[in-house]
Order: C-alpha cells, then structure tokens, then sequence
C-alpha cells in the first residue's frame, strides 16, 4: 500500500518509548476530553445495565422465562445491540460523529421515555421500544472506542481509557445505588 501511495518503500524509524505521566490526562488540554467522553461511555453504560439487569423480566414479559428460551431471549436482546452496530459505522463518516452521537442518544431517549412513561403498553410496543433503543445505542457503542483513539495522543491512550472506564463504572454504581430508591419514590407515587 505505502509503495502505491508514495512510490518507494517507505520504513518509519522505531519512536523510542516515551514515559507516560499519569498527570497528563488532568491538564486543561486532555482533562475536558476525558469528562467527554467519560459522560458519553456514562449515558450509554447505565441504561444498559438496566436492560440486561431487568432482561429475565422483559424475556418473562414474552413466555420465555426458562430454559433455553430465556436463553434465546437474551441473545435476541444481544442481537439488536449488534445490529445497531453495523449502520453506525457506515454513518460515523456519513453524515459525522456529532450527529451522529446526539441522534442515537436521542432515539435512545425516547425509546426509554415510552416505555417510562406509558404504564400499558403492550407487549409488541414493549419489544419495539427495547429494539429502538437496542439498535440506536450502536452509534454511541462505536464512538466510545474510536473518540479516545482520535482525543488522546498515544502515550496516554491507554492511561486515559483506564480512566474513562473507571469515571463511568462510579456512574453505574451510583445510578444502580440510587435505582432502588426511585423504585421507592414510584412505588409510593403509585400507591397513593
């Protein structure tokens, strides 16, 4: 490939190993890149979380709670988050990151926003939404990944998704810690 693009064969001299400073990553240049792309793997990551933690429920939801079609139920929910994956990277250069990002983020919102805010939905319109959702959260599922390789310079590449990782798994904590007492709140609201 190098000797059709330039001609000759082209070698590049080895780069000697340049000693990674953790502080790096906190400094004015790095540091917004890491609370962006932490907050992208954040939004992506709790939703998430809460699918595959309530999966059995939504697969009970369709008949298929034992056995080998609970199983399948959860390779179906998989498939979709797949498929999602497959139009973003066709769309990453298309039609561009940002929008790309912020149109999956929101078909993922109102995806969650319905099946949030209708209580009697059926089991079709159910599916449907989880699908929505499934598929549309391939684009933010591919950039999470190709953001830090185009953000970060390669010394602190692997140091700064170290880091990203670790800002979104707190985010999951706190947001399954604080899921039970929304729970709550819902319980009591409806109660009333």
């Amino acid at each position: 490939m190098m000797i059709k693009l330039f001609g000759e064969p082209v070698c590049f001299d080895d780069e000697p190993p340049q000693e990674t400073r953790f502080l790096q990553l906190f400094n004015r240049r790095h540091f917004p890149f890491v609370l962006f792309v932490a907050a992208i793997w954040t939004c992506q990551v709790i939703p998430m979380f809460a699918i595959y933690t309530f999966g059995p429920q939504i697969v009970g939801l369709l008949g298929w709670e034992q056995g080998r079609n609970a199983a399948l139920g959860n390779v179906v929910i998989s498939l979709f988050f797949m498929l999602g994956c497959i139009p973003a990277m066709f769309w990453l250069n298309s039609i561009g990151r940002r929008p790309l990002l912020i149109g999956s983020f929101a078909m993922m919102t109102i995806a969650l926003a319905l099946l949030g805010l209708v209580s009697n939905l059926g089991i079709i319109l159910v599916v449907v939404a989880f699908a929505v959702y499934a598929f549309f959260s391939g684009g933010p599922g591919i950039l999470q990944w190709l953001y830090p390789n185009e953000l970060f310079p390669t010394d602190i590449r692997a140091s700064a998704v170290g880091v990203i990782m670790s800002l979104s798994r707190i985010g999951t904590i706190v947001s399954t810690w604080a899921l039970r007492f929304s729970l709550l709140v819902t319980v009591l609201i409806t109660s009333c």
